[in-house]
C-alpha cells in the first residue's frame, strides 16, 4: 500500500497499524484493536526480556515473579494478564481471518 500511502514509509509497527486505520486501508476498529494487541504483546516480551533469559515458562515462574510482571504492566494480577493477552490473540486472530481468510493446514 504503500505507493498509494506514502505516509506508511518507515513507521514502525503501531504507527502503521494506526496510520492503516486513519486512511481507511483497514477498518479503524480493526486498526486499534491490533495496535491495542500490539502494544500488550510487545510490553509483555520487552518485559521478559529484561527479568529472564530465555522463554517464559508460567510453570517455572514464582507466583512473586508473576505478580510483578503483571504489575509491570500495570494490570491488576496474572490472571488478569492472562486473560488479556488470550482475549487479545482471539481478536487479532478474527481480524486476519476477516482481512486475509482462514488459512487451511498443511
Amino acid at each position: 500500500h504503500s505507493p498509494q500511502h506514502p505516509s506508511l514509509v518507515g513507521l514502525g509497527t503501531l504507527d502503521t497499524l494506526l496510520e492503516a486505520g486513519r486512511l481507511g486501508i483497514i477498518p479503524i476498529e480493526d486498526s486499534d484493536t491490533l495496535a491495542q494487541a500490539w502494544t500488550l504483546q510487545s510490553a509483555l516480551t520487552q518485559a521478559t526480556r529484561l527479568c529472564i533469559s530465555g522463554p517464559f515458562d508460567e510453570k517455572q515462574s514464582s507466583a512473586v515473579f508473576k505478580r510483578r510482571l503483571a504489575a509491570l504492566l500495570d494490570l491488576p494480577d496474572f490472571a488478569f494478564l492472562t486473560a488479556e493477552l488470550t482475549a487479545s490473540q482471539k481478536k487479532v486472530r478474527a481480524i486476519f481471518e476477516k482481512l486475509i481468510g482462514k488459512v487451511k493446514a498443511g
